[in-house]
């Protein structure tokens, strides 16, 4: 099962997958942390290449660095992303 790797490009942005307890540094203009580790994220892409979303929802969203690569991975029709 493929994974990204620990750090990918999007675009001008360099984004970080950091999972754990610890919450990693603030995110900055060029720099997103994705606050899951890569294989978790891995594990996901996995089902979503299967299902082929064309709309997502994503709840609890914090720097937004999932929701990026969501976006940038799977290319869906619309993307919401929610949080509080």
């Amino acid at each position: 099962m493929a994974q990204p790797d620990d750090v990918m490009r999007v675009r001008d942005l360099e984004l970080r997958f950091q999972g754990g307890m610890h919450r990693p540094p603030g995110s900055t203009d060029e720099v997103v942390y994705v606050h899951k580790d890569a294989a978790f994220v891995g594990r996901i892409d996995a089902i979503l290449e299967r299902v082929r979303p064309r709309r997502m929802v994503e709840f609890g969203v914090l720097d937004g660095g999932s929701t990026i690569y969501w976006h940038a991975r799977h290319d869906p029709e619309r993307l919401v992303a929610f949080d509080i």
